[in-house]
């Protein structure tokens, strides 16, 4: 008898310790769950999903920085496809082994959230070499069905090569995640160039007075002289333009060198002036000048008479 009931109480410890195992091993145990699958154009896990897609025209790829401080602004919709609402991460990688010549250092990104992308924050940039990015609270989450905007701005931080064109690859990435379930990242891959339009240089303004005659008073006009870039690809197609800001409409005015400014030619004085060298189509950083425009007396017939004569005056 004694022998027989040690059996069966080894036989139910054994069974106990069984059952354990199996369900350990079926995974009862766990609550994390998580997905690194991801579909293109889609990331899911379980009953959560999501898509990312630009809305309109407007994109980063392929764009190109001309200087320092330009931007480039696109505005993305992050679209709950699942039965589940979902919080957004996002994240920033500039992958090596991609040929990127410019250094992530010298480019930045800004998220935010607004019912329009026209207006770009000046707080919250972050170089291209952070990972990780705030996605804003309006579009930090979605529920089913939903789309949220994110407006995104990428500018050249660092100064742009004169000398041959860099650039960098750079991958954007939205992840959703609702309670434990992680969704795979949802990417926008997008390669930017920089290249500083190459600048005439050595721009000379010289004044010309009104001068009297026997019969006649004759204008006073200016002249602008300028040195055409030194470090413009071989063969470049260069032209230049004039435009003056103090004009409403932004007159914009092709010129070449030396070119003759008359009183009739200003909208008003001061005038503020721009020359911009174009190269390939290409527009540089304007060199500005600020001409004034007036009126004087001068003498004529021998200096027995007095007229009014129109002048231009350099800086």
């Amino acid at each position: 008898m004694t022998t027989g009931l040690s059996a069966r109480a080894r036989l139910a410890a054994i069974a106990g310790a069984v059952a354990f195992l199996v369900l350990a091993g079926s995974g009862v145990a766990s609550a994390s769950w998580s997905s690194s699958t991801a579909a293109a154009g889609s990331v899911s896990a379980a009953t959560a999903s999501a898509t990312v897609a630009y809305e309109g025209a407007a994109t980063l790829d392929g764009v190109t920085y001309a200087s320092t401080g330009s931007t480039f602004v696109a505005r993305l919709l992050i679209t709950d496809t699942g039965s589940s609402p979902l919080t957004y991460t996002a994240a920033l990688a500039t992958p090596s082994g991609t040929g990127s010549t410019l250094p992530a250092s010298s480019v930045s990104i800004v998220l935010w959230s607004a019912a329009t992308c026209a207006t770009v924050p000046s707080t919250g940039w972050a170089p291209f070499t952070t990972t990780t990015l705030t996605v804003p609270g309006g579009a930090a989450s979605g529920t089913s069905g939903v789309a949220v905007p994110l407006c995104v701005a990428t500018q050249l931080t660092g100064a742009a090569p004169t000398s041959a064109t860099q650039s960098l690859k750079s991958v954007l990435s939205i992840t959703g995640k609702v309670g434990n379930w992680t969704t795979g990242a949802q990417s926008i891959t997008f390669t930017q160039s920089a290249y500083q339009t190459p600048s005439a240089t050595n721009l000379v303004c010289t004044t010309v007075a009104p001068v009297g005659t026997v019969l006649k008073a004759t204008d006073g006009y200016v002249t602008l002289s300028w040195t055409t870039p030194t470090n413009a690809p071989a063969g470049a197609v260069i032209s230049y333009k004039l435009v003056d800001a103090s004009n409403p409409a932004g007159t914009s005015t092709t010129v070449t060198t030396p070119t003759t400014i008359n009183y009739a030619d200003l909208n008003g004085s001061p005038a503020y002036l721009t020359l911009f060298t174009v190269v390939n189509g290409q527009t540089s950083v304007g060199i500005p000048i600020t001409l004034t425009r007036g009126q004087t007396q001068v003498k004529i017939f021998f200096g027995f008479f007095t007229v009014t004569a129109n002048y231009v005056s350099c800086p």
